[in-house]
Formats: structure tokens, sequence, C-alpha cells
């Protein structure tokens, strides 16, 4: 994921790329099982302007299992 970010990226405008990744760093990713949370962009992910609340299933990087992560902003 972390390349298609890089491409996409590598297509805006400079004030867009850095508003882009503010707005991506302030997504959190907290696992179902253990409760460990990341931020998406160390994940690989892009979400910019985006609003609400997202789930992702995906395996967790900490505890190993794979779950519903939920994707929270703040």
């Amino acid at each position: 994921m972390a390349i298609l970010r890089t491409c996409i990226l590598a297509l805006m405008p400079q004030s867009w790329r850095a508003s882009a990744e503010a707005a991506t760093r302030e997504w959190r990713v907290i696992c179902p099982n253990c409760g460990s949370t990341n931020t998406l962009w160390d994940l690989g992910g892009l979400r910019w302007k985006a609003t609400g609340s997202k789930v992702w299933p995906r395996r967790c990087g900490a505890c190993g299992k794979i779950g519903v992560h939920t994707l929270t902003r703040g």
C-alpha cells in the first residue's frame, strides 16, 4: 500500500502533499484483540479529507491475530 501512496503523492502539488500527510497521521488504527494502535501513515495508508469511521480487516502487527480494525480520527 505504501507504493500506491507514494505514486499518488508524487502527482500532487507540494501543498496538497503536506496536507494529505498531516491528515493521514491523525488517523489511528485500533486492534480489537489487543487494543494496540498505529497511525495509518505508519501502516502505509493515505486518508485525506475523509470523515467518519471505517473498519479495516487486517492482521495486527502486535498480537498477530486477524481482526476488523477500527480507523478513527484523533
